[in-house]
């Protein structure tokens, strides 16, 4: 058989005022500080170096006409940090003074989700370091925030298209698009034997980009497997961790320039695991068979009969002898098991059925 274990005074009213009125001086300047945390954070940025030999050109359809211009980043005033513009065809102006914001009024969750991701793989990612990289990721983020409009890189100042950029272009896409991919394991739940490992294959190969804090896993190239668990019921957090600038992306915005987005580092991605591990067992009791009895007829014994349990494989796990009419293994994993009697108990005939 298989089990699976698993009063108030004179003057009161004036005193209670007091306090009423203290309540509202102490509320309203909690209120206050509520608003002045609350505020965005206001700067300026400004049109920093040229990139030499790097030129663009914008074409906008409503308007009929195309800008040109040799490629040059933009900057932070007091902190000289790299920003992208995110509005094509707004003209800068260096004296516009810019407020943070979550969600720019010019670009929708999908545009936003996009451009950070742009951002953060462009230019300064792994081997992005060479200056072109700006240019190329200023000029995706372009398409993202206005799709209507026609972005190029060209040979000179107003000169002739050139695709000479298409194979970074094509690199940048593919991480923000892989980055979308989660593991093919995420947020899964499983279910296993106590002390047995749990051992998981990425079938998307993204799981090297993940870490963990927890002690009871190893994450191993496109591996991940547990330490042999007791019984209980674990939560496994792995993370993408995105640190390479150790500041945010923040995004910025006035009616007086093009809005920018700040170069930093996106949200640390992460995925949960949840495995239960529970005990289990398999009991043989032994009974007689004309009495349907656990007492022996006469002298024979029930106790001492042997039984040999094999797996779907047909490879032995185990050699049970019966001891007070039963025998109990434990812990074995999920499958199905033969049980066949190759010795009997004295005073009994062998059992040829094999048990499932």
């Amino acid at each position: 058989m298989l089990i699976s274990k698993p009063l108030r005074k004179k003057g009161g009213i004036f005193i209670n005022k007091i306090k009423f009125f203290l309540i509202l001086i102490i509320s309203i300047f909690i209120a206050n500080s509520l608003v002045i945390n609350a505020k965005a954070e206001t700067t300026w940025f400004f049109e920093g170096n040229y990139l030499d030999g790097i030129y663009m050109s914008k074409y906008q359809p409503s308007t009929q006409t195309t800008y040109y211009q040799t490629a040059r980043t933009f900057r932070e005033i007091n902190t000289m940090e790299l920003a992208y513009c995110i509005e094509p065809f707004a003209m800068f102006n260096q004296h516009a003074q810019y407020e943070s914001t979550i969600n720019p009024y010019n670009l929708t969750p999908e545009q936003i989700d996009r451009i950070s991701k742009i951002a953060y793989f462009g230019y300064r990612y792994g081997n992005h370091q060479n200056t072109y990289w700006y240019a190329v990721t200023q000029l995706m983020i372009w398409q993202v925030a206005d799709p209507t409009g026609d972005y190029y890189f060209t040979e000179s100042l107003n000169g002739r298209r050139i695709n000479g950029y298409q194979k970074n272009i094509d690199e940048i896409n593919y991480l923000v698009d892989n980055y979308n991919v989660k593991p093919s394991f995420s947020n899964q739940e499983y279910t296993i034997v106590e002390n047995e490992k749990l051992i998981l294959e990425d079938n998307n190969n993204q799981l090297s980009y993940y870490q963990t804090d927890s002690n009871e896993i190893t994450i191993n190239n496109n591996i991940l497997e547990t330490k042999e668990l007791s019984t209980g019921e674990y939560n496994f957090k792995l993370y993408r961790y995105n640190g390479i600038h150790n500041r945010p992306q923040v995004f910025y915005q006035t009616n007086d320039s093009q809005n920018v987005i700040k170069m930093g580092d996106i949200k640390t991605d992460e995925i949960n695991i949840k495995v239960n591990v529970i005990k289990t067992e398999i009991e043989i009791n032994k009974i007689d068979e004309d009495n349907e009895s656990i007492i022996p007829q006469g002298e024979a014994e029930l106790d001492g009969a042997k039984y040999s349990i094999t797996n779907e494989n047909n490879e032995e796990i185990a050699e049970a002898t019966i001891k007070d009419n039963s025998y109990v293994i434990t812990n074995i994993p999920f499958g199905k098991y033969n049980i066949q009697e190759i010795e009997p108990g004295i005073g009994y005939t062998l059992d040829n059925e094999n048990k499932k």
